[in-house]
């Protein structure tokens, strides 16, 4: 199962979605291989291509996909004040080494720009490493503050808080989610809203939050075996619910998400009609709260 397509990825380009499911490579079913098996016959050389036989389970139909390979250059954060108000679009599309420090550095830039609001994005984000949710969660909350709970088989329970250092302790914020915002997401969106420093809006969250240990057995194969579970500040469970959001927008799984990179060339107005309904409420909601109108 696609949990969500990287930004800027042949996979996004190709019109993959969330929740889409993987059962053909090449003509080959897949259906009965390993993750890593499926995964060694979609990589190849850039340029090449491979057709994928997508099979989407709201609508039960399947489709063949074909994707031209590339090399794909990250950025992790990106940032755009939108036209005629007061709120950055921050973009978050994955949780990989350093980018907190990003967040932080965005985060300086745009309060240095004079913006009173912002919108973090963590639609389609997949998620990453733990230290990185805990620090994200640290920009906007006080060092000490809860930030998720690991669980083990035998229910013990220990706290992770936040660090020192947050640059956007006091300013306004909506956290957007989505099913494609899973693990490292779902923690920064359960800790903000538990810890009520932010509202979140969009869609019930991807429902992963378990530690995997491998365990390597005498045939060669292994066993992959949750070991430890995560769970919000105030104990809710994360694997198989999710994270709800407190104002809930449907939005449809072929809708173009918009991005900082597409807002730098749009009008007041083309924002406004712009199909992305959840950032557009998001818009309006947070100017209301800052006393400005979007």
């Amino acid at each position: 199962m696609i949990v969500a397509p990287i930004d800027n990825s042949p996979a996004q380009k190709a019109g993959l979605q969330p929740g889409d499911i993987i059962i053909g490579v090449d003509g080959e079913d897949v259906t009965a291989l390993s993750l890593e098996e499926v995964v060694q016959k979609v990589l190849g050389p850039a340029d090449s291509q491979v057709t994928l036989t997508i099979l989407t389970p709201s609508t039960g139909k399947e489709r063949d996909v074909t994707v031209t390979r590339a090399k794909i250059e990250l950025e992790n954060v990106t940032w755009q004040q939108l036209p005629d108000t007061q709120i950055a679009h921050i973009r978050m599309s994955a949780f990989s080494e350093g980018v907190s420090q990003d967040l932080q550095k965005a985060l300086t830039d745009v309060q240095a720009a004079g913006v009173q609001g912002v919108i973090l994005d963590l639609r389609n984000n997949p998620g990453g490493l733990l230290s990185e949710a805990i620090d994200t969660a640290s920009q906007f909350l006080p060092e000490g503050t809860a930030v998720l709970l690991r669980e083990d088989a035998q229910g013990n329970r220990q706290t992770e808080t936040a660090v020192s250092g947050g640059t956007g302790l006091d300013i306004p914020l909506i956290v957007l989610i989505n099913q494609g915002s899973a693990s490292a997401s779902e923690i920064v969106a359960g800790a903000l809203q538990d810890n009520h420093r932010a509202t979140l809006l969009g869609e019930t969250t991807f429902g992963t939050g378990t530690v995997l240990n491998e365990f390597d057995l005498s045939d060669g194969s292994a066993l992959l075996l949750a070991t430890e579970q995560w769970l919000t500040p105030s104990g809710r469970v994360i694997w198989h619910s999710g994270v709800v959001p407190d104002t809930v927008v449907p939005l449809s799984l072929d809708t173009q998400l918009l991005r900082p990179e597409a807002e730098r060339q749009l009008t007041a107005a083309e924002l406004a009609n712009n199909p992305d309904a959840q950032l557009l409420q998001a818009v309006q909601q947070l100017a209301a709260e800052i006393g400005g109108q979007p």
